[in-house]
């Protein structure tokens, strides 16, 4: 990695950067140049994922940098539950090359962006500073769908017809926001399963079935008779 001194590069947010990565040399020399950085607030640098749920439980992280090297299971699992935990961190994953990342739909579902070593550290601001943007303009976005008014960043719908509001849950919010993002599309219900709930093994058909339920339940004016989120063969779409 190139080496750079970097203290007039600016961050357009203040932020608390966590920085997961085994090999020791590239971790200590991203965090001495990250500390150049007068708009990152802080900088918590761990070798592992079990002392990464720790910060993840104790702190507020805007941004989160991780290495593809670390187990793949316990990544997956550690990006789950921060998406639980704060849904407007961003991932950044440094990779040794795409064959790392193609094909691996769970990781490209939870990681936000990737970047191939050896980088440039401007070149890792800089899509730093792109991602952070998208989740600012995400927390202001509303979208229109079958008369409701949808607001990830509050999981909350609103039903324009009778006035009301309904909260949804975390995977509730997930599950409706990947289906709005896949355009109406048919998407299969293990696609569904890797998307949402990754590598966690205790999770069945039957779970997600019941997360398709209850959100029909807020959705539907009759859930029996689905026309908002409909059933498909292998999986479901969205009627947008």
């Amino acid at each position: 990695m190139l080496t750079i001194f970097c203290s007039e590069i600016k961050m357009d947010n203040r932020i608390n950067l966590l920085i997961i990565i085994s090999d020791n040399l590239l971790r200590v020399s991203l965090k001495g140049q990250f500390s150049n950085i007068e708009d990152i607030e802080t900088i918590f640098s761990v070798s592992s994922v079990e002392q990464a749920n720790t910060i993840m439980r104790q702190e507020t992280i805007n941004c989160v940098m991780i290495d593809r090297g670390l187990e793949t299971e316990k990544v997956v699992n550690f990006c789950n539950d921060l998406r639980e935990i704060n849904t407007h961190c961003v991932i950044i994953m440094l990779i040794e090359d795409l064959l790392q990342i193609e094909g691996n739909t769970a990781l490209q579902s939870l990681v936000d962006d990737y970047l191939v070593k050896p980088f440039r550290l401007v070149d890792l601001l800089k899509l730093m500073n792109s991602q952070l943007k998208k989740y600012d303009q995400l927390q202001k976005s509303i979208i229109y769908f079958g008369g409701y008014e949808f607001r990830p960043h509050d999981k909350l719908i609103y039903n324009k017809v009778s006035n009301m509001k309904v909260y949804l849950t975390q995977k509730e919010n997930e599950i409706l926001s990947y289906l709005i993002k896949m355009g109406g599309t048919n998407v299969s219900r293990q696609q569904l399963l890797d998307t949402i709930w990754g590598y966690n093994t205790g999770v069945t058909t039957h779970t997600l079935e019941t997360h398709i339920y209850r959100l029909r339940q807020k959705l539907e004016f009759d859930p029996k008779n689905a026309r908002i989120l409909l059933t498909e063969p292998g999986g479901y779409k969205l009627n947008i």
